[in-house]
């Protein structure tokens, strides 16, 4: 079972992906930013090569590097995942906390590209949802978990809504959280230590996670023993097979890789107490994830081959989110500072980064995702001392 700090708002922004709504029709409210800001350019270590110099950055395939922010009309909530739709438009989830940090109400919304916003309310009351993809049938499909007041899972579906915005739902046996559409057309998620599979007509089954060895800690309240991992993030591979990230009992981190049939592999990350979040195919056929390191240490984009062959690039100590390929065929993805202003950042490759800070100061980024424009479109809200759990979204444009 789920434990209800699975849902709270703080491991959102991480790309834990937690992520939820509820419902209203919502207009526009927005303001544009022209400016071309000059991002910062870092050099890394690629596989098999030698440090280069800094970059000079070109922009590509219309991604110039200006903003344009659409706020919500409410400043309670905070957008979380989003996706682009068949139908041109962007799809996202809002959610609004209540004072102990777990969902209070949450939304579907669509966003036009020019920034006009609608609603569409869940048929349950207390819907937490975590995750929201475009599916092979023009659909929008997404993760939900029904709570109680105190973050308590009381049952968990899969649900789908049409681009008119009517919505099904499907009873599922666990709490999902990442979504994504495999080769065989059907839809994989993640569950805190399986994974799972359901038809578009609503058919589902499970595959285990396997057990892990731990060793004992330093004190008899902390014995040594064997858990499954727990599931996070999940995509489409270029092989044909389903790739996820996963957390490890012991503190550590690793790659999984599911067949359509449910044979799994697992490829431990090289950096301890690095902990893997989102993750998607890129245009070299890798699969490339975001890390982040729980003692401080220095934030990470990690690349791993279809033969499992791992290979991570150093970052600045910033909080690592979402991370998409872009219609450039460079990889983008989120970062954020508690209480500081975030960015967009670029990683080729080979691995040279670019970083695109945010318009707005004290924003910062979390889901990221490729638009049928050929743009890129995130989630941004502002998370500090006086906002906790997030306040006052923003869904974010860059071109």
């Amino acid at each position: 079972m789920f434990s209800k700090l699975r849902f709270k708002r703080e491991s959102m922004r991480g790309g834990l992906l937690v992520l939820l709504f509820l419902a209203c029709f919502v207009s526009a409210c927005s303001t544009a930013t022209t400016s071309n800001p000059s991002p910062t350019a870092t050099a890394t270590q690629g596989i098999g090569s030698s440090p280069t110099p800094t970059p000079t950055l070109t922009h590509s395939q219309g991604i110039r590097g200006s903003f344009h922010e659409y706020a919500l009309s409410s400043s309670q909530f905070v957008p979380t995942s989003i996706t682009a739709g068949a139908d041109g438009n962007l799809w996202f989830i809002a959610i609004m906390m209540n004072g102990s940090g777990f969902v209070q109400t949450s939304k579907i919304e669509r966003i036009t590209p020019t920034g006009t916003l609608s609603g569409f309310s869940l048929p349950s009351a207390n819907a937490a949802i975590n995750d929201i993809i475009a599916g092979p049938d023009g659909n929008l499909w997404f993760t939900e978990t029904i709570l109680n007041g105190s973050g308590i899972v009381q049952a968990s579906k899969m649900g789908r809504i049409t681009p008119a915005g009517k919505i099904t739902e499907f009873p599922l046996p666990s709490s999902p959280s990442s979504i994504t559409i495999g080769p065989d057309g059907n839809l994989w998620f993640t569950e805190q230590s399986k994974i799972g599979r359901m038809t578009l007509t609503g058919k589902v089954s499970e595959f285990s996670l396997p057990f892990h060895q731990y060793p004992a800690g330093p004190t008899p309240k902390s014995p040594g023993g064997s858990a499954q991992g727990e599931a996070q993030a999940i995509t489409a591979g270029p092989d044909g097979n389903l790739w996820f990230t996963e957390i490890i009992q012991n503190g550590s981190s690793a790659i999984g890789r599911i067949t359509t049939v449910g044979k799994i592999a697992e490829f431990s990350l090289p950096s301890a107490n690095a902990f893997a979040s989102s993750i998607t195919t890129g245009a070299d056929d890798n699969l490339w994830f975001t890390e982040t390191v729980s003692n401080g240490g220095p934030s990470k984009i990690g690349v791993i081959t279809p033969q499992g062959k791992l290979h991570e690039f150093t970052l600045p100590h910033f909080i690592l989110g979402s991370i998409t390929r872009g219609p450039d065929g460079n990889l983008w993805f989120t970062a954020s500072q508690y209480g500081g202003t975030g960015k967009i950042d670029r990683i080729t490759t080979a691995g040279k980064i670019s970083e695109f800070p945010l318009p707005t100061t004290g924003y910062g980024s979390g889901s990221i995702t490729f638009g049928t424009d050929h743009t890129l479109w995130f989630t941004e809200d502002v998370i500090d001392a006086t906002h906790p759990f997030g306040e006052n979204g923003k869904i974010g444009h860059l071109v």
